[in-house]
């Protein structure tokens, strides 16, 4: 696994790995995450959420007890869903504005030979993502040039789908961030 050199390295990269020596450069995926987690969302900002339960007019999405819900998974009943106040979501907003939070591209002959089972990987984690956090989502993808690429409303999801994709089926990735940390650039390759 390749790191951006937004990260420090050597000591540091063991320190946050709980003491285990690692190679220099090398973090595992929380130390990476905790790294995404560090920054505020602008499209989260806290006067910008909803003061009491909203729906999202446009994906559905139901905001309640300071977090966004799934509307199967909201703990209010439909009727009182049809109810509520309507507003649009933060994932919306970020897809209506076309500023993605991560982008993923994927490449290499083994992508090309095993097309069909790497993009159901891709809509499985994020339907696993969005099982916990409805604003984890898949805002657009293009194919151009033997690569995939795919943007997404945070760099979390980015993270986990190349993770996903490393774990499931190694090749190379690597790890890139804006210098405020709010956009993610992950690339992974297998020839």
């Amino acid at each position: 696994m390749a790191i951006s050199d937004s990260f420090s390295h050597g000591k540091d990269a063991n320190a946050r790995s709980g003491g285990r020596n690692l190679p220099a450069g090398a973090l595992k995926a929380q130390d990476i995450r905790r790294q995404v987690d560090e920054w505020k969302d602008p499209y989260l900002r806290d006067e910008e959420r909803p003061k009491r339960p909203a729906l999202c007019e446009e994906c559905g999405a139901v905001y309640a007890n300071h977090r966004w819900y799934q509307a199967e998974d909201a703990p209010m009943p439909a009727r009182e869903q049809a109810q509520l106040p309507r507003v649009i979501c933060p994932a919306d907003r970020r897809m209506r504005d076309r500023l993605p939070g991560g982008v993923l591209t994927v490449s290499g002959a083994f992508f090309d030979s095993h097309r069909q089972t790497i993009e159901e990987l891709i809509h499985n984690e994020e339907q696993r993502a969005r099982k916990t956090n409805p604003m984890e989502r898949i805002m657009d993808r293009s194919d151009g040039n033997g690569a995939l690429t795919i943007q997404t409303t945070n760099p979390k999801l980015a993270q986990r789908i190349g993770h996903a994709l490393e774990k499931a089926y190694h090749g190379d990735i690597v790890y890139k961030w804006s210098e405020d940390n709010r956009m993610a650039r992950i690339n992974w390759k297998r020839d």
